[in-house]
């Protein structure tokens, strides 16, 4: 079954997960070390890095993610540009 993977970093995450979970989507929240402050997501959410591009390539393989969404912190800019 093919989901979205929310990669949730600023504080807006809470509201997306929150709207993606009520929707009834297919998704998993994924926060790196830092962003622990969101915990509680509406959304099974898993912590910590991919490992570098090859390993969060191999995450959207593993688990069919067919979308990424993107609501990392503004400074978060090197998970931008490697998703």
């Amino acid at each position: 079954m093919k989901r979205l993977l929310l990669l949730a970093g600023a504080g807006e995450a809470r509201a997306v997960a929150q709207g993606l979970a009520e929707m009834g989507a297919e998704a998993v929240a994924s926060l790196e070390g830092s962003a622990r402050f969101l915990s509680g997501l509406a959304l099974p959410t898993r912590h910590g890095g991919f490992g570098g591009a090859a390993g969060f390539e191999r995450y959207l393989d593993e688990q069919e993610i067919a979308a990424v969404l993107d609501v990392t912190h503004p400074f978060a800019e090197e998970i931008s540009a490697r998703t």
